[in-house]
C-alpha cells in the first residue's frame, strides 16, 4: 500500500524511471509500462512508509526495519542524502551497500527494540563511503543486565566512513569498530580493533568519529570512552 494524505512530511515529487525495480508503493511505481521514481531531492524516511512512533523508555513502537533497508538502498543507489525526523523503532540492520548518506535532525532517534538479543548490534556497517550527520541525534539500544551485549554500531570491513555529532546509548559499546571476529570486551564509548592477528589484511580504513557522546561513559561500571 502507498503512501496516503498524511504520511510523508512534503508531497513526493516523482520522474520516469528506467529501471527494474519492484512496486513498492512508495518511493517506487510501476503502472503498466510507466515507471516512476521519486526525485532524488530532500528524500525522507517517512516516504517509505516508516512509521515514528518509538518509545526510548519502553523500546516499543513498529519495527520499520524492512523500510530502513529499504531507504538506505535507495539512497546509495541514487547517491542522495537521506533524512532522517522523528523517534523510529528497528530491529537490528546492516548497511552493507555503498555510498550511503544520511543526516538526521537533533532529538530524532534510532531505537533498537525490547526483545534485542545479546550480542545483536543495532546497526551494522560494512561498506565503503558511509557518512552519518547526527546533529546530537540518539542511536540507542535496550539496557541488558549481563554479558557482551547491544552495542549501538558496529563498524567492520569497511572504508571511509564518517560519523557526526551522534549520541550513543546503550550497555555495551557505543561504536564497536574491528575485524569481525568475536572480542571480549564491554561498555565501552568507542572500541576500535583495526586488525587481527588471524588475517592483517582485514581491516577498516579511514573511520571518522567526530563529536560522539556515548551517554554510559563510566557508569554502573561501564569502562572508559575510547578502548584499543
Amino acid at each position: 500500500m502507498g503512501p496516503k494524505k498524511g504520511d510523508t512530511p512534503y508531497p513526493l515529487q516523482y520522474i520516469v524511471s528506467q529501471e527494474s525495480l519492484s512496486d513498492n508503493g512508495g518511493s517506487f511505481i510501476a503502472r503498466g509500462t510507466i515507471k516512476l521514481m521519486v526525485k532524488e531531492q530532500d528524500l525522507d524516511l517517512r516516504h517509505f512508509e516508516a512509521i515514528d512512533d518509538g518509545d526510548e523508555i519502553s523500546f516499543t513502537g513498529t519495527d520499520n526495519k524492512q523500510q530502513i533497508v529499504h531507504f538506505i538502498n535507495y539512497v546509495s543507489r541514487c547517491r542522495t542524502t537521506g533524512h532522517i525526523n522523528g523517534k523510529y523503532s528497528t530491529s537490528a540492520f546492516r548497511i552493507d551497500v555503498d555510498n550511503v548518506s544520511l543526516m538526521l535532525s537533533p532529538g530524532s532517534y534510532i531505537l533498537g527494540r525490547a526483545d534485542m538479543g545479546l550480542n545483536e548490534k543495532l546497526v551494522g556497517i560494512g561498506a565503503d563511503t558511509v557518512h552519518i550527520d547526527a546533529y546530537g541525534a540518539f542511536f540507542q539500544a535496550p539496557l541488558k543486565t549481563t554479558g557482551e551485549y547491544n552495542h549501538v554500531i558496529q563498524i567492520d570491513i569497511s572504508k571511509n566512513v564518517t560519523i557526526k555529532g551522534l549520541k550513543a546509548i546503550s550497555g555495551g559499546d557505543g561504536l564497536y569498530i574491528d575485524s569481525p571476529i568475536t572480542r571480549d570486551n564491554n561498555g565501552y564509548g568507542i572500541l576500535v580493533i583495526l586488525g587481527t592477528y588471524i588475517n592483517e589484511a582485514k581491516k577498516n580504513v579511514d573511520i571518522t568519529i567526530v563529536n560522539h557522546t556515548s551517554i554510559r561513559d563510566g557508569q554502573d561500571g561501564t569502562r572508559g570512552g575510547l578502548g584499543m
